[in-house]
Parts: C-alpha cells; sequence; structure tokens
C-alpha cells in the first residue's frame, strides 16, 4: 500500500519546508506539496522523483487534502494518508510507528489531540490536550485531532474534500467532523516529548483569525460533541 505524505504551504514558510521535507524523505512513497501563493514552484531537494507539485488558489492549510481528490478522481487505490506540516521535524521511526498504531488499532492516529470536555467553548483552550511536543504516556482517543501530526487509511476513512471548501483555518475540526459522522475513532498515542519538533518560525499559513471564525469553530466542536456523546447539552 502506497504512503503517502500530503503537505501545504506557502512562500515565506520556504525554508521550514525544506527542513521537514529533510525530516521524512526517506520515509514516504509519494510527497505531495499545495503550494499557496506561489507562481513558480521553488527548487526542493528531490534525488528520487517523489515530490508531486500542485498550486492553484489559495487555500491555506485546507491544500494538505488535495492528494484525496487525486485519489479518487484517477487512482482509486486505498493508501495511507499523512497530513503533515511544513514547520515541524519528524523523528526518523515517525512512519513505522503511526502505521504500527494504524494496523493495531485500526482508526484514525494522530499525535496531537483534544478530548472534547463541554459544549460553547473555545475547543483549542478549554479541553483536555495531547500536544505533540509534549510526552504524552498512554494511548488515548481524541475527538479534535491535530492534521500536522495525523494519518489514515484511505480504504477506512473518506477525508472531507477541503480543498473545495469555503472555510478555512478549520481543517482540525472540519476533519474530525467529518470522522465523528463516520463513526470512525481518532486515537493519540503515547511519545515521549520532544520525539516531533516544531521549528521557530512566526509565519503562520493560517491568515488572521476572526470573531466570525471563532464562533465557528465552537460550532462545530458541539457538533462533535454532540455525535460522539450523543446528547445535546
Amino acid at each position: 500500500m502506497i504512503i503517502s505524505a500530503n503537505i501545504a504551504t506557502y512562500p515565506p514558510r520556504l525554508q521550514s519546508l525544506r527542513e521537514t521535507l529533510k525530516s521524512i524523505y526517506h520515509q514516504f512513497d509519494v510527497i505531495r506539496i499545495y503550494f499557496n501563493e506561489y507562481d513558480v514552484f521553488p527548487p526542493l531537494e528531490d534525488p528520487d522523483l517523489k515530490i508531486v507539485r500542485i498550486k492553484g488558489q489559495n487555500i491555506y492549510d485546507n491544500g494538505k487534502f488535495i492528494g484525496m481528490q487525486i485519489i479518487t478522481d484517477q487512482f482509486d487505490l486505498p493508501e495511507v494518508y499523512f497530513t503533515l506540516d511544513d514547520d515541524l521535524i519528524y523523528p526518523p521511526d515517525y512512519v513505522q510507528k503511526t502505521c504500527e498504531a494504524i494496523d493495531k488499532y485500526g482508526c484514525i492516529i494522530t499525535h496531537h489531540g483534544r478530548k472534547l470536555l463541554t459544549k460553547g467553548t473555545p475547543y483549542y483552550s478549554s479541553h483536555a490536550l495531547y500536544h505533540f511536543a509534549n510526552a504524552v504516556v498512554g494511548n488515548f482517543r481524541v475527538d479534535i485531532c491535530g492534521t500536522g501530526v495525523t494519518a489514515f487509511r484511505t480504504d477506512y476513512f473518506t477525508a472531507p474534500d477541503l480543498c473545495r471548501s469555503n472555510l478555512f483555518r478549520m481543517s482540525d475540526l472540519i476533519f474530525s467532523l467529518e470522522a465523528a459522522k463516520q463513526g470512525k475513532r481518532i486515537g493519540v498515542i503515547a511519545h515521549e516529548a520532544g520525539w516531533i519538533k516544531a521549528i521557530n518560525n512566526n509565519e503562520t499559513i493560517h491568515g488572521t483569525e476572526s470573531s466570525g471564525t471563532q464562533k465557528n469553530q465552537i460550532a462545530l466542536a458541539d457538533q462533535i460533541f454532540d455525535l460522539n456523546y450523543g446528547r445535546k447539552n
């Protein structure tokens, strides 16, 4: 089965993208990169010719899901689909450990997730968090995954078509809501602190967040809560 990396980036993060690629290049069969705001593709080291370069309108981090269109429209072959960020350094055993967990637990695997505790509050500040950069002792079911450190089999879960969405800065929530709708579990697995490292970079691919965005985020989190816990309050 093909193991794919899927990343969205934009020009201010070119250097961090290169660092990310160095950390993951030899772990994947194919690496798809969606280039937001680029007129011309930048030079990247690609000795094995495994990088697929894609550009179009600015769709922010939703671009990491462009591979789902390619799979559906062209090949319809299952793969292990990893969604990655362009500002992280992944460990040498990242793919191995993640794939082992997918096979063992039969669910969506993430290394950064939140357990919703209540409704009506910002999902990023009021709920139990298992952070990718910190130690996680044990394995836990979560409601919302961080799509920069998530993987799944495409014959288990059909990810939402975020590349055709007009909702931005909410890919974690939209992805997790679709998982809840399909009745698919998301699990965080144990890892040591510093196993995944963040690259210091003040540039964000997400753009500026508005109060309307925050309201939408709360509404989506509430939908996930209702689907996963079966109650309306």
